[in-house]
């Protein structure tokens, strides 16, 4: 039987790369993969009649010609929610481009036969760790924006703030923390099941979230190593398809050893000369930085100056500055255009 043929068509190399991952996770190769990034060529292979089931293209290539060829079904990658993709109707369905690859996969794949490969196994729970070289970035601000952009993509993500000192939940409507000193004195044991221990705390707002401990690590006794082995038993019980892992500024081995247990390490900076150095010495002391698995994050701020470093790193997503970030929603940083393209490149 003839495979089915599958054409992914867009400039930015970036995010094309996880949406392939996409297709070819959920397709394998029961079907002929394309993927196009030059605009050239695109042009010079749609000279000429093409068949195939499904086009994904962005709108950068996008023309009304392409509703002439043989296919099936074209779905045009959007900028915007209200973008107009010129006088196709019928065959051409448009998709914003920022919304989660679960979403653009299951639109584009949607009233089209393409021969899913068979596999019943659940998707792995992805952790994401979020941490900086210096203090003040924005990094909490993130952590939560990432977590409900995610939920409003349908996937679940549960909060952990591991850092020795909380003071997160002043962006929650339930701000009161885990008050039960059985709980903390379970959680000294590492012979306990410690997610077993909190797993009734966990609480879902617009999103789910680890409560805060009352006092500090220090004064319970405790040790950062039970933020780890909640997380373990987290991922390992699947409940939920992300952990996002919001931690603090120092950089030490047991930061190393989440960073190990972690799918995406995320840096976040500023751009100003500080937070740039502070970066590029983390950088110094971590192996495989160049690799998908670190994607480093820079907040733009007007009134922040860089005045002449050189980053020893590539960042990966900027993230307008959020007029006023403190009276914003969840629901409003979720819905801010670099999160939410965070979300889309770590789904």
């Amino acid at each position: 039987m003839m495979k089915s043929r599958i054409l992914l068509a867009c400039p930015d190399m970036g995010y094309m790369i996880p949406l392939q991952q996409k297709y070819i996770n959920e397709f394998g190769d029961s079907v002929e993969l394309e993927v196009i990034t030059d605009g050239a060529y695109f042009a010079k292979l749609f000279s000429v009649h093409q068949h195939a089931q499904l086009l994904v293209v962005d709108e950068a290539f996008f023309s009304d010609d392409l509703d002439k060829h043989d296919i099936e079904k074209i779905c045009v990658l959007v900028e915007s929610k209200d973008a107009h993709i010129g006088d196709s109707i019928g065959t051409v369905v448009p998709i914003y481009k920022y919304t989660s690859l679960k979403d653009i996969f299951k639109q584009s794949c949607s009233n089209i036969n393409l021969g899913q490969k068979d596999d019943s196994s659940s998707a792995e729970t992805k952790v994401v760790l979020i941490h900086s070289a210096s203090g003040g970035v924005g990094k909490t601000t993130l952590s939560i924006g990432l977590c409900t952009s995610l939920e409003q993509s349908g996937y679940s993500a549960l909060y952990i703030n591991a850092e020795w000192l909380q003071s997160f939940q002043w962006r929650l409507a339930t701000q009161s923390a885990i008050d039960d000193s059985k709980i903390y004195a379970m959680l000294a044991d590492e012979k306990e099941d410690r997610y077993r221990i909190v797993k009734h705390t966990v609480r879902k707002e617009d999103f789910s979230y680890l409560p805060p401990f009352k006092t500090s690590l220090m004064s319970q006794g405790l040790t950062k190593d039970v933020f780890k082995g909640i997380i373990e038993k987290v991922k390992s019980s699947g409940d939920y398809n992300f952990i996002i892992i919001d931690t603090d500024s120092v950089f030490d081995e047991y930061k190393t050893e989440l960073m190990d247990l972690s799918n995406y390490v995320i840096t976040m900076l500023t751009l100003t000369d500080s937070s740039i150095f502070a970066t590029n010495k983390l950088v110094e002391n971590i192996d495989g930085t160049n690799t998908e698995k670190y994607i480093f994050v820079c907040r733009q701020d007007p009134s922040l100056k860089v005045m002449n470093s050189t980053m020893f790193f590539t960042v990966g997503e900027y993230i307008e500055n959020i007029p006023n970030c403190e009276l914003k929603s969840n629901q409003d940083l979720g819905m801010v255009d670099g999160i939410r393209k965070i979300a889309y490149m770590i789904s």
